[in-house]
């Protein structure tokens, strides 16, 4: 059962990647460019830990696109700048597959949102444009406004949050008759919150010519640092934290990134390497402020987007129930990514 459930994640990632475009790295003018998506991957722990393995499905969906129609426009815009927004909803999952009978998942994670994107593109290049080589070289200055007006997060239990809990016959969760120390109910606890985020990115794109789609530059190198904070409210839509949750989880988080990748390099169609760091504003007792992840990702070209990665993390955990929890965990595993190199055209069409 075990070596059926592996072998199955890894050909959803695979033929995820087999149906995607033929140069998953770059993004031609006039397509639907995706920036900063969700990845998709599978992985174990480094040292082991009591799960086989952790796998997250996040596909992004495009509803509304302007951003292929920017990419097509910059480079003749000279050195205006031009402006692009997208809609899009990822309906994520991710899963926890434990080291006991009959393998279980306990309990899996349902995360869709929602994410508006507003990019501004200027071409910093100090050629006059009528040298059109040296003009299309860039390099290309991106803002990026990414906010989730609503994401959602919960594992669809029924238990009741506490293991000193139960319900009464109203279906709500009471203490026992006889108190015990307050521990979170790992097996079937109810988890249920609504966020907003809102995230400010800058970042600049180095372009040349090699392997881009012809009358285009592609990027060659990017790189990318933002922050931005993430709010749970109370009374947020239904499912929203309620106020036992938010004493223990904890409701406003301070975020500050970067990242850095490349095209082509050290035999990777895509190598990027990224940090991100998180304060917990509300921590509550026993749990760290600030949570660490590093990850480093190669993506081959013939592997059709499906790559490796290595990723640390430290700080609270992420995984539903388990945000009582302060782990350090290195991370090795398999990644699709969605993530493209954008490309802009010489001359629009």
């Amino acid at each position: 059962m075990f070596l059926c459930r592996v072998a199955c994640l890894f050909l959803m990632l695979h033929a995820a990647s087999a149906g995607a475009q033929d140069t998953p790295f770059t993004a031609p003018s006039g397509s639907r460019p995706i920036v900063d998506p969700d990845g998709t991957y599978v992985f174990n722990h480094v040292p082991s830990s009591n799960l086989i393995f952790e796998a997250q499905i996040a596909p992004r969906i495009v509803i509304r696109d302007s951003l292929g129609d920017a990419t097509r426009r910059l480079l003749a815009a000279v050195k205006r700048p031009v402006w692009g927004w997208q809609l899009s909803a990822t309906p994520m999952v991710r899963l926890r597959v434990f080291n006991e009978e009959s393998s279980p998942v306990r309990t899996p994670s349902y995360m869709p949102k929602a994410t508006v994107q507003i990019a501004r593109f200027k071409n910093l290049s100090t050629a006059d444009a009528s040298d059109e080589d040296e003009f299309s070289k860039g390099p290309v200055e991106m803002w990026l406004v990414d906010v989730i007006p609503f994401g959602h997060y919960s594992n669809g239990q029924k238990g009741c949050l506490f293991t000193s809990q139960s319900r009464d016959a109203a279906g709500v969760c009471v203490e026992s008759a006889r108190p015990q120390a307050r521990a979170i109910n790992t097996t079937d606890g109810s988890f249920s919150t609504n966020y907003v985020e809102a995230m400010m990115r800058y970042g600049r794109m180095h372009l040349d010519a090699e392997r881009a789609p012809e009358t285009e530059y592609a990027t060659r190198w990017e790189w990318r640092a933002g922050a931005g904070v993430q709010f749970n409210p109370r009374g947020y839509l239904f499912g929203a934290i309620d106020d036992e949750l938010a004493e223990v989880y904890g409701t406003t988080r301070v975020i500050v990134e970067a990242a850095v990748a490349r095209r082509d390099g050290w035999r990777c169609g895509r190598a990027e390497a990224g940090i991100r760091l998180q304060y917990l504003h509300d921590a509550p007792v026993g749990l760290p402020s600030l949570t660490t992840k590093a990850e480093a990702e190669c993506l081959p070209r013939r592997w059709g987007g499906t790559g490796l990665f290595l990723r640390f993390y430290r700080g609270q955990d992420y995984y539903n129930l388990g945000f009582a929890e302060a782990i350090s965990r290195l991370q090795v595993g398999f990644t699709l990514q969605q993530d493209t190199f954008l490309s802009f055209r010489i001359r629009p069409q």
